[in-house]
């Protein structure tokens, strides 16, 4: 009967083809061998194009891959892969409209067979689609015509790339290449949907799939950051900020990557990034412990001054919106950790902590250490160190630190003195000592060179002095206690005249200027504001007893 229809001229393939569609869903292994054997047939006879007719049968082909006898299996894969080799050869006439949600929908199948092969589909269809070469004539670009489908495609892909099974996850890559291609060359991207996509991925279980996400993510900023940042909700934001907790170092790493494209594409959202990481900081307990980390890489990638100047007028704010913590920002997430019962005030003090150890020791800040070593002595720097300044007064040692490393070693005397009206507590101790460790290393080469001209410099003995009776009887104060006897300190102290100490007049006794006034003024003026800050932690603390 096959060859006498195949050689019939006459034969009505419109009237057969309902008859296959009506039974290519039955589970009769006789009925599905039997629909096979013809559909290989027909597909063999050269006036007939079997491919108009594949949207009607095809679903019903993938389910038999999962038929328990292993011959209907094997001979339905050979008839999906015969399809797909003719599709290759003619991809501008592929009905993508019909055939591409029936493969997306076996990417989700349970079958392994099923998916791998509706995933080679995929692959296929855009690798053709990369490579078409449009000739002239009546032809359309299959670019054009896989266009609707790039996002169920994304959908299908993602998820995927973390499949246990190494031929499904080969594929899966390989195609995931293809689509980037061609979407990265596409004028017309749904971004809203592809965020959508990316936003539920970045939150999936397995790692790939997460990198995948954000990859993509990066793509479409590459391409159209302001298209992307259009598209971008708070809930969609908040998802991001959050794979900065990931365990993964490649998510985290990468997710940095994205938060800088964001951050340089205008000042208000290099504002809105470091914004919302402070409040994710107070939120989140593991993203506090990683904030130095992440500041660090963000100081690599962004510029680093500009990075602290923001931290600091954000952490300085009286905004009680900055004090709120992110699900204050974000209806939809509904878990806190403890951390966020810390105050406002406490929190400053550790986020200055951090930001402090960083601009000390981080190589990548080097440029930055430069600048604020200049103090007051430029414009640019005793703008930047006013800023700091102010911020770091939430913590009293990193506020120490910032003058020694600015020269500001009068103001950092004055300092020393007033941490007797502080709360002298375990942390503060802690410090102290590893600030002693730190006049010890390189950063601070210049300051201990300038213990040699101890008649210029008699406000930093005074300060190292004042150090060195907050500390306890230990290594530390014998550390910087050996530094101290290297040079005959106390008998050059009378150097500091004490009219001078009061603001009145100068050591040699001659009026003082206008600009000693000044600075004196504005000293004052500082540890006014020090002053102000530290009693509000006092009062913090002393309620917590």
């Amino acid at each position: 009967m096959k060859d006498i229809v195949t050689e019939d001229e006459n034969f009505d393939i419109e009237k057969f083809i309902p008859v296959i569609r009506a039974r290519i869903t039955t589970n009769n292994p006789f009925v599905r061998q039997f629909l096979l054997g013809w559909i290989m047939v027909l597909d063999s006879v050269p006036d007939i194009d079997m491919l108009v007719y594949l949207p009607q049968f095809l679903d019903g082909l993938f389910s038999m891959l999962s038929d328990p006898n292993k011959e209907i299996e094997k001979q339905a894969c050979t008839v999906i892969d015969e399809f797909v080799s003719e599709i290759e050869t003619v991809a501008d006439a592929v009905e993508y409209e019909s055939l591409v949600p029936i493969l997306i929908t076996h990417c989700q199948s349970q079958v392994n067979l099923a998916k791998q092969k509706a995933l080679h589909w995929i692959y296929k269809f855009l690798f053709a689609a990369n490579n078409f070469e449009k000739n002239i004539g009546p032809k359309k670009d299959p670019k054009q015509l896989l266009l609707p489908f790039h996002c169920i495609m994304l959908q299908a892909i993602l998820p995927n790339l973390s499949h246990p099974s190494d031929d499904i996850r080969s594929i899966t890559i390989i195609a995931n290449t293809e689509l980037t291609k061609m979407v990265s060359t596409c004028n017309q991207v749904s971004y809203k949907d592809f965020l959508t996509i990316i936003g539920k991925e970045i939150q999936n279980y397995n790692v790939q799939t997460r990198v995948a996400s954000l990859v993509w993510l990066e793509l479409l900023l590459n391409k159209d950051d302001q298209q992307v940042l259009k598209q971008m909700n708070k809930p969609f934001e908040v998802k991001l900020l959050q794979c900065l907790g990931d365990a993964d170092d490649r998510v985290v790493n990468l997710n940095l990557k994205v938060l800088a494209s964001i951050s340089v594409t205008n000042e208000d959202n290099f504002v809105k990034v470091l914004s919302l990481l402070t409040r994710l900081f107070r939120s989140e307990d593991i993203l506090l412990k990683r904030a130095g980390y992440i500041i660090r890489e963000l100081s690599v990638m962004l510029n680093p001054e500009n990075i602290f100047r923001v931290f600091a007028r954000i952490l300085l704010s009286n905004d009680k919106e900055q004090q709120l913590p992110i699900s204050d920002y974000d209806d939809n997430v509904k878990e806190v950790s403890s951390t966020s019962l810390m105050t406002h005030l406490e929190f400053c003090s550790v986020m200055v902590q951090t930001l402090n150890t960083i601009l000390l020791t981080s190589k990548e800040l080097t440029d930055l250490r430069k600048l604020v070593k200049k103090g007051l002595s430029t414009p640019e720097s005793g703008e930047l160190f006013l800023i700091l300044y102010k911020s770091w007064c939430h913590n009293p040692v990193a506020t120490l630190s910032l003058c020694l490393l600015s020269k500001a070693y009068k103001h950092a005397s004055a300092l020393v003195a007033s941490f007797a009206e502080i709360e002298i507590t375990v942390s503060f101790l802690v410090q102290i000592d590893n600030l002693v460790q730190m006049l010890e290393s390189p950063i601070f080469a210049d300051l201990r060179l300038q213990l040699l001209e101890p008649q210029k410099n008699p406000y930093l003995l005074k300060t190292f002095y004042g150090i060195l009776m907050l500390l306890p009887q230990g290594p530390a104060y014998d550390k910087l206690n050996r530094r101290l006897e290297c040079v005959n300190t106390l008998s050059l102290l009378h150097l500091i005249d004490r009219k001078d100490l009061n603001n009145s007049i100068t050591q040699n006794g001659h009026s003082r200027n206008a600009t000693e006034d000044t600075e004196d003024k504005e000293s004052t003026e500082l540890l006014k504001h020090f002053s102000s800050i530290q009693k509000a932690h006092k009062r913090t603390y002393n309620a917590d007893l």
